[in-house]
Order: C-alpha cells, then sequence, then structure tokens
C-alpha cells in the first residue's frame, strides 16, 4: 500500500461567534493523485444531506464466479464521490456466492443526480 489519505472534510468554527464553515474535499490526497487541492467553503454541513442507498449485487452463475475478497464500490454524482465504501453486512452471511444476489445498504453524502 502506498502512503495516501483520504480527505472528507474540514470544519472551520470561530470562536468569536460559534459560525462553522465547511471545506467538503472528499478525495484522496496521495503523490499521484496530487497532494493539494483547492476546496470551496459553504456554510451547510455535508453531513446533514446523507443519502440512503439500496446496492444489488449479482454474482454471476458461472463456475468459479464467487469470492470471499472484500469487495467495495465508489459512487459517483454530478456533486461529488462517495470514497471507497466496503460492501459488508447484506442480507447474506456469505456475500459473493456463485449464482446469488446480495442487497447491501450504504449511506453517503448526497451525491447528486
Amino acid at each position: 500500500l502506498s502512503p495516501a489519505w483520504h480527505l472528507d472534510v474540514i470544519t472551520l468554527r470561530s470562536h468569536k461567534d460559534g459560525s462553522k464553515h465547511f471545506f467538503p474535499c472528499n478525495s484522496w490526497l496521495d503523490e499521484e493523485a496530487g497532494l493539494e487541492r483547492t476546496i470551496r467553503a459553504t456554510q451547510t454541513d455535508p453531513a446533514s444531506d446523507v443519502r440512503v442507498y439500496e446496492v444489488k449485487v449479482v454474482t454471476s452463475d458461472l463456475r468459479g464466479a464467487g469470492t470471499d475478497a472484500v469487495v467495495s464500490l465508489e459512487l459517483h454524482g454530478q456533486v461529488a464521490s462517495s470514497g471507497p465504501i466496503r460492501l459488508e453486512n447484506g442480507d447474506h452471511k456469505d456475500p459473493f456466492e456463485r449464482g446469488q444476489t446480495d442487497t447491501f445498504t450504504v449511506s453517503c453524502r448526497n451525491l447528486g443526480e
């Protein structure tokens, strides 16, 4: 693994009046993707607009199609990306088996359409 950091959001709070400003980033910082970002401030907390998505994964019925690997996905919208989401705690004890449909519930910020 290469050294990397996934920055979700920076929150600044004024000691004077308690106001908050949020700088949502939601991206990896590393040598490959770059170590610098320009982030625009907002007064809306990105965590306040969380969406819940149902993810259905269908594993093929071909011989050897199943896996015991860790499976992750990343959702992309017009506004943002989710960052990596590990698919776990689905509706089957042993997910990603041959010929099986697994359902997962994932939560992340509003990504837009």
